[in-house]
C-alpha cells in the first residue's frame, strides 16, 4: 500500500505512525488473529468467568507475546519503534503480575472456630507481611486472566504495524459489542442467568 510505504505522519500526541509495506495484514496477520482470537474468545465465553474455559487465555497470551518479539525491530504503531523493553507497560504489567504470584503463593487460608472468642477466623497466611488470598485457586485465576490482558496491551502497543491494524481491532470489538447486546449470543460456556439484577 501506498500509504503504508510514505513516511507516516504524527499521531495525536506525538505519537509516530509506523510504516510497512506488509499491507493490510501481510506478515502481521498472526498477531491481528491472535488479538482478536483473545477478545472474542473472552467475550464469548461468559465474559471470561467460566473457569473450565479459561486454559486457551493463557496459551493465546504466550502466542501474542512470542510474536511481539520476533517483531525484529520493525516499527510499531504506539512505540515508535522502540524496544519492547523500553516500555514502560512492561514494567508497570511486570510488576503486578509479581504481586499476583507472590498472593497466589502465599494463598491458602482456611476458617477455624475460635473458642474464646466464640467467632469463626481464618488462619494466617504462610508468610504474614506479603500478600495473600483465601483460595489458591481463585488467586490463580487472577493471574489466569491479567497474563493474557497484559500480552494483548504489550502486543497491540508493540506488535502492530499501523494504525489500520488497531482500528481494525477496535471494530471487531465494537460489532462483536453489538452482537451480544441483542442477545443474540449463543449458550456457548453455560446458559444466560435470569436472575433479577
Amino acid at each position: 500500500m501506498k500509504e503504508d510505504r510514505e513516511q507516516a505522519p504524527m499521531l495525536p500526541g506525538g505519537i509516530p505512525r509506523a510504516a510497512t509495506g506488509s499491507g493490510p495484514y501481510g506478515r502481521w496477520a498472526w498477531m491481528v488473529a491472535a488479538s482478536l482470537l483473545l477478545l472474542l474468545y473472552a467475550s464469548w465465553v461468559r465474559g471470561g468467568t467460566a473457569e473450565r474455559y479459561q486454559g486457551p487465555f493463557v496459551w493465546i497470551g504466550i502466542a501474542i507475546l512470542a510474536l511481539t518479539f520476533l517483531r525484529r525491530g520493525n516499527a510499531a504503531v504506539f512505540s515508535g519503534g522502540g524496544s519492547l523493553f523500553k516500555d514502560p507497560v512492561l514494567y508497570a504489567g511486570g510488576l503486578f503480575l509479581l504481586y499476583l504470584g507472590i498472593q497466589w503463593c502465599n494463598a491458602g487460608r482456611y476458617p477455624f472456630f475460635n473458642p474464646v472468642d466464640k467467632c469463626w477466623e481464618y488462619t494466617h497466611p504462610q508468610v504474614a507481611w506479603l500478600p495473600s488470598a483465601f483460595s489458591r485457586r481463585e488467586a490463580g485465576e487472577m493471574l489466569t486472566w491479567f497474563f493474557p490482558a497484559l500480552a494483548l496491551v504489550l502486543g497491540i502497543r508493540n506488535g502492530m504495524p499501523s494504525v489500520r491494524h488497531v482500528r481494525m481491532l477496535l471494530t471487531v470489538m465494537a460489532a462483536n459489542g453489538a452482537i451480544q447486546a441483542v442477545r443474540l449470543k449463543p449458550r456457548f460456556g453455560g446458559e444466560a442467568s435470569t436472575c433479577s439484577p
